[in-house]
């Protein structure tokens, strides 16, 4: 029997959407390129979860990632599913192949970012094939150097929804974090450099037991922040996307990392076009 679904609510439909009108481009610019060099594309969802959400609104079901990416035409010629989660895994497996019997499939359990880097290690530039990989964490789970790791590769175009809420959340306003938070946030983003500036503090600080108050820890600035990171190893990143909930509040940032400079300009279109249905303004970063 199936588990009971994570719940969804408007902005994780967004951002399938989202994800859904970037694969369809990718696919079938991918797809005519087997005409010429390209010997296969893969799909590879490194948060897979179970493949379905609950609508608490209209208590129906709502298909996830990898089954948005398994619908796309021209198909993709093979799909890689990771997750942690055994029973999230088995359940996502078995339904993804009892309804697209016969697709080349893989499923990984474990941590997402060993299995990338060794997924990275073999899809490699002289091997003519690419994928596109959706990095879509349920925190703070994302290693920079995972990143760093697909970057080098130079066969990867890699769609990243970054947690502005979860950094937000483990910074306090009127403490300067432990070093165990600091040792995270290197993880996730590469360094903690950027912790100075906001806690207007000396270089050396961020160690002593001094009392400090953070500033304002604007969304717009921590997503610039990472992407400012993503791309020294990822020539074109579009622009980033708040996804915000039903209060206005920030929670994730959507955007393209890539090497081909078409994918960030056919990102940044779909972005624009999305931006322009909700809010007819673009938030600059």
């Amino acid at each position: 029997m199936c588990g009971e679904a994570d719940p969804i609510r408007a902005w994780s439909r967004d951002k399938l959407s989202l994800l859904e009108r970037y694969l369809g481009a990718y696919s079938r610019i991918m797809s005519k390129q087997k005409q010429s060099w390209l010997r296969s594309y893969s799909y590879i969802d490194a948060f897979a979860g179970a493949g379905r959400y609950l609508d608490e609104d209209t208590r129906e079901y709502v298909d996830g990632s990898p089954f948005v990416a398994l619908r796309c035409i021209p198909p993709f010629d093979e799909y890689r599913f990771i997750e942690r989660s055994s029973s999230r895994l088995g359940e996502l497996r078995a339904r993804v192949e009892k309804e697209f019997p016969g697709r080349e499939m893989r499923f990984y359990h474990g941590d997402a970012n060993d299995i990338l880097r060794q997924i990275s290690r073999e899809i490699t530039y002289g091997s003519w094939r690419r994928a596109f990989v959706f990095l879509d964490p349920y925190g703070l789970e994302l290693e920079y150097s995972t990143v760093c790791s697909l970057a080098e590769a130079h066969t990867f175009d890699v769609f990243v929804n970054f947690s502005v809420m979860g950094i937000n959340r483990i910074l306090q306003r009127e403490k300067l974090p432990s070093s165990k938070t600091v040792e995270l946030l290197q993880r996730v983003m590469g360094d903690s450099e950027w912790l100075d500036e906001l806690y207007a503090v000396q270089p050396a600080l961020i160690e002593s037991h001094d009392r400090s108050f953070r500033g304002r820890l604007r969304a717009e600035r921590v997503a610039s922040q990472y992407a400012e990171r993503v791309r020294r190893v990822f020539p074109h990143v579009s622009h980033p996307v708040l996804m915000r909930n039903s209060r206005d509040a920030p929670l994730y940032v959507l955007f393209l990392a890539s090497h081909n400079g078409t994918a960030a300009k056919i990102t940044n279109d779909i972005f624009s076009a999305f931006e322009q249905v909700r809010t007819g303004r673009r938030t600059p970063l």
